[in-house]
This record gives structure tokens, C-alpha cells and sequence, in this order.
């Protein structure tokens, strides 16, 4: 991890992967992600991904 931004990537990269690979149809419907506490902090917004 580079820097704020290449953290920020990352952490996108993560949260979207069970939607790329098919799991769910959206970021949402993963139960097993920190997306959820992150909506919660203000960090994403809870359509994040959609």
C-alpha cells in the first residue's frame, strides 16, 4: 500500500470482488464484508457498487 488513495483502491478491489465473481448482485448482500460497518462509519454510502 502505497498511499491513502492505493488503500482506498484496494479496499474497493476487496469489497466488490464477491459481486465480480458472481456471489451476490450487490455489496450489500455479502454478509462476510467490513462494507457494512464501513456504511455505518460514513465511509461508503450503502448503494456503494451498484
Amino acid at each position: 500500500i502505497r498511499d491513502e488513495l492505493d488503500y482506498q483502491r484496494h479496499m474497493d478491489y476487496c469489497h466488490f470482488n464477491p459481486v465480480k465473481h458472481g456471489f451476490v448482485n450487490n455489496v450489500e448482500q455479502w454478509s462476510y464484508s467490513t462494507f457494512h460497518s464501513l456504511v455505518k462509519k460514513g465511509v461508503y454510502s450503502k448503494d456503494w457498487g451498484s
